[in-house]
């Protein structure tokens, strides 16, 4: 038995959570609690803790030096280092729930906030970042997989030619997972289940690309994969 609880931190409004309650609770194994992150965090010591950690250069790293540095200004408003939120966010839950900080305790942040990982001289978004606690973001879904090819060819083309690139989204409507779409409902399902993978074996994800546990680096992938839930025997 695995004692999951999701704490909600304004993710995407088209998220139906009581779904997402009921699809963990079919499986029987688990102990599910929801709670809201407002309701034991001191909002403006963590709004200006993101501050400090917003990432306003992608090819460089945040570090301690800068985290304290009051005079960066970062040219990205919404964009955050996922490592040091979770480093926050650690300690907040641990401060509150310090009895449940064990094995079978799995702690997911549901969050709407967008946030990356350093890597290959870069910062990536990303969907999940695994480790205490899980964060799980609903932007995520929509910016860190990859478009089609032509979606960025077409963007590359308007740029080009110094035209308006507004019109892309609706354009390529369908073809990746929009801000409000119902579908996130359905995709939240399959991270959440990677995140229970992970706390039981160390991996989140299966290597069959028929699975929705795959690890989906395309938008096609996810609406594939991920949107439809269905797992590979394994």
């Amino acid at each position: 038995m695995i004692n999951i609880y999701i704490y909600q931190d304004e993710p995407s409004p088209s998220l139906d959570i009581d779904r997402v309650s009921d699809f963990l609770n079919s499986f029987n194994h688990y102990e599910l609690i929801i709670r809201n992150l407002s309701d034991f965090i001191d909002d403006a010591e963590f709004s200006e803790y993101l501050d400090s950690i917003k990432i306003g250069d992608i090819e460089k790293p945040l570090d301690n030096r800068r985290l304290r540095d009051e005079a960066f200004t970062p040219d990205r408003e919404n964009f955050f280092d996922g490592c040091w939120l979770q480093r926050y966010l650690y300690s907040v839950i641990s401060s509150h729930f310090s009895d449940e900080i064990r094995d079978d305790c799995l702690h997911i942040v549901l969050t709407g906030k967008l946030f990356g990982t350093f890597g290959s001289k870069r910062y990536h978004a990303r969907v999940l970042i695994t480790g205490e606690p899980c964060l799980l973001s609903t932007s995520g879904i929509v910016e860190a997989p990859a478009r089609s090819r032509e979606y960025y060819f077409a963007k590359a083309k308007l740029m080009a030619e110094q035209m308006n690139i507004s019109e892309l989204d609706e354009i390529f409507a369908g073809s990746f997972v929009q801000y409000d779409s119902p579908k996130i409902t359905d995709i939240i399902y399959s991270y959440i289940l990677q995140l229970i993978r992970y706390r039981q074996t160390g991996d989140p994800f299966c290597e069959n690309d028929k699975c929705c546990l795959f690890n989906s680096h395309l938008q096609k992938d996810v609406l594939e994969l991920q949107y439809k839930k269905e797992m590979c025997e394994e």
